[in-house]
């Protein structure tokens, strides 16, 4: 007696199609989690920093090479910590924005926090006429900014007393630098 022959069609049953769709949607569940986790991972399992943290003490490299320790409990209220790259398309687009809020007459301290090296964060701040009172570069910038909780550029920090964080200001804030300072108590004019 003969059996009858498989088709090698592609027609299946509705349970084998039910299990194919349940192995496919483990499959990409499984590898959104494992995606999570390695970036978790990468940041040293760093929470997005948030208003209300201490920050304690910086060490990051100067474009010269020095190594810069910042103690942010020493800085004076209203501090700005501007974390950026010249190469991010976001950062391009505030650099006008931050040349203005940040410009030394304004008499804010304002610390950049570059992750590159000398050469493009260099020409990035000259073409932009940006003023910092440090500047920090380089790819240990990427090992403190991780440490800290910043997670993307442009991320901007506004400090309170004893290096205590007032505003965080990231890629998708709803208020910019200007109306986060305009809370700060003017800075005092030395004469």
């Amino acid at each position: 007696m003969a059996t009858p022959e498989r088709g090698t069609g592609s027609s299946s049953t509705p349970g084998q199609q039910r299990w194919l769709t349940a192995l496919l949607a483990a499959l990409v569940l499984g590898g959104i989690i494992q995606g999570l986790l390695l970036v978790r991972r990468a940041t040293g399992g760093t929470e997005w920093i948030q208003a209300g943290a201490e920050l304690d003490t910086l060490t990051a490299r100067s474009g010269l090479g020095r190594s810069l320790t910042i103690s942010f409990r020493d800085l004076p209220e209203c501090s700005v910590v501007l974390f950026l790259s010249p190469s991010c398309a976001t950062c391009e687009a505030l650099a006008p924005r931050w040349a203005t809020d940040f410009a030394p007459e304004r008499r804010r301290n304002v610390i950049g926090i570059s992750f590159s090296e000398w050469a493009s964060a260099d020409s990035f701040v000259r073409r932009h006429a940006l003023s910092f009172s440090t500047y920090a570069v380089g790819t240990a910038s990427s090992a403190v900014a991780a440490r800290l909780g910043i997670l993307a550029v442009p991320t901007t920090l506004i400090l309170g007393r004893a290096g205590v964080v007032k505003h965080v200001l990231g890629p998708s804030s709803s208020v910019d630098s200007a109306e986060a300072l305009a809370a700060c108590p003017e800075p005092r004019r030395s004469y």
